[in-house]
């Protein structure tokens, strides 16, 4: 009888944390695969990645040499790779699309994008931008705010070091 309880207790305790291992396997591929393709953009560069980050469906890092920042973002099952030289970039600056929207205590404000922009020395060169963020893909930011800001002060300490 206390055999039958143990197994039927160590069945459901198995079903109830599968779901977590595999979704834990997924994010960890997931987060490999990006990180190749830092380092496959970076290769073409002649370059290798040694500061990078991870978000859910992004990577972001830069070469060891910092003159390079790489990008790798998956939306709709292709990997979409960006790669920014330092050395064109004036300033870099996060740009964040806002809306209002009403609630009962009032209005709230809801993040539907955040970018990280490069702005270029060249004023006739369009401005580049990293989407950490779009609501269009995820409901809710993720620690994508964070990173961000810590991408935007590490790449503006850079370009601020390399003014003559």
């Amino acid at each position: 009888m206390e055999l039958g309880t143990t197994i039927i207790g160590l069945g459901a305790t198995a079903l109830c944390i599968v779901p977590f291992v595999l979704m834990r396997r997924s994010t960890k591929k997931k987060e490999h695969e990006l990180i190749n393709g830092l380092k496959v953009i970076a290769a073409s560069y002649n370059r290798e990645v040694s500061i990078y980050d991870c978000g859910i469906d992004f990577a972001v890092g830069i070469s060891a040499a910092r003159d390079f920042v790489f990008f790798v973002k998956i939306r709709n099952e292709e990997m979409l790779e960006q790669c920014i030289p330092l050395n064109a970039i004036q300033k870099c600056r996060i740009d964040s699309t806002k809306r209002s929207i009403k609630t009962k205590g009032g209005h709230e404000s809801v993040t539907d994008k955040l970018e990280l922009t490069f702005l270029p020395i060249d004023k006739s060169i369009a401005a580049s931008q990293f989407e950490f963020f779009n609501s269009e893909d995820h409901f809710q930011l993720n620690g994508e705010l964070q990173l961000i800001k810590k991408w935007e002060a590490l790449i503006n300490e850079i370009l601020s070091g390399k003014k003559p």
